[in-house]
């Protein structure tokens, strides 16, 4: 099978999912509005993968078993036939195909759940629902996007719609074109990998003359209709803060300059039925605030610790104990 995407009459790929097939870049995103075949295209672009090179192993992932179940591998046994793999294991979710290659289909339903593919290598690696994974997710996984088959090309995808608790480091990522808060090693994040491919709905010839689809969407709550019918990526659903902005809203420390004279605080939330969290505030001076950041801004020392809520006062020690001898190593937020 070559390069170009070709699958035959058992997928035919529409225009916009064609480019998304076509692109070369090691980091694509097919977001944006509901129902333009984003999974579809996910689905086969790994099947695609694994038959162009033997005895390579790819990956799909949505972050619960439900939501898997219901989605990609729903629509694997809709639309593959079955002389088209070798086996399939339905305890373990692989499918082997004929040339050896293997695609796993898979979830992350808790944050460490990615974990379990530690030591794996997979040639491609697709996420369905990019925006339900957080950012420590994704660069993991990254991780585990290789292959030793002379002549390959590891990448990942994911398809996604705007908003949830992903929202914010996707859209910098793909959209924005710049490294997310909490990016490791953001000097090394380099746009020219990340390749966004825009979806709405009239890309899908199925859906871009259904009235009724289209009057369901735009009934949706204000949040929602943006998302899923407009593809906005200006919505942030699914987040505390509805109005949150990378560029107003944090600043990296060295931008700050922060002086050991500055007025700060602990705050602290108990979690008697949660996790407990502490932390760390600093005050800038009105005289020293610059451009228009607010004259009063305020620094978590600590992210919100995943506790059992009998430790908040051992939280509390960290927090004093690590505050003293590094007070200016925190992100600014206000």
């Amino acid at each position: 099978m070559g390069e170009q995407f070709d699958l035959g009459t058992v997928y035919r790929a529409f225009d916009r999912q064609r480019e998304f097939h076509n692109s070369k870049k090691k980091y694509r995103l097919f977001g944006g509005a509901a129902g333009p075949g984003k999974t579809k295209a996910l689905l086969w672009e790994a099947i695609r993968k694994a038959l162009l090179h033997d005895g390579c192993d790819t990956l799909l992932l949505r972050r619960t078993f439900p939501e898997l179940e219901a989605s990609l591998v729903a629509q694997f046994r809709r639309d593959v036939p079955t002389w088209w793999y070798r086996s399939l294991n339905e305890a373990k979710h692989v499918v082997t195909w004929e040339n050896g290659s293997t695609t796993r289909f898979g979830y992350c339903r808790n944050e460490n759940d990615v974990y379990q593919y530690q030591g794996a290598e997979f040639l491609f690696i697709g996420i369905d629902e990019l925006t339900h994974f957080t950012l420590k997710q994704w660069q993991f996984l990254t991780s585990r996007n290789r292959c030793p088959i002379p002549g390959t090309f590891p990448c990942m995808a994911g398809a996604t719609n705007p908003g949830n608790i992903g929202h914010a480091w996707v859209k910098a990522l793909w959209v924005d074109k710049a490294p997310p808060p909490g990016f490791e090693r953001p000097e090394q994040y380099d746009p020219a990998d990340y390749d966004f491919i825009r979806a709405r709905l009239a890309d899908n010839p199925i859906y871009a003359n259904d009235l009724n689809y289209r009057k369901t969407l735009e009934a949706l709550p204000e949040e929602l209709r943006k998302a899923f019918l407009d593809g906005d990526w200006d919505v942030f659903a699914g987040q505390y803060f509805d109005l949150f902005e990378i560029g107003r809203h944090t600043a990296r420390p060295e931008e700050i300059g922060m002086q050991a004279w500055w007025p700060r605080w602990i705050s602290i939330d108990w979690g008697f039925q949660h996790p407990s969290a502490v932390y760390w505030h600093c005050a800038m001076p009105r005289e020293v605030a610059s451009g228009e950041r607010r004259e009063r801004g305020e620094i978590p020392r600590l992210r919100p610790q995943t506790q059992r809520p009998s430790l908040g006062m051992t939280l509390l020690a960290w927090a004093a104990r690590d505050g003293v001898k590094n007070p200016a190593g925190a992100r600014r937020a206000a």
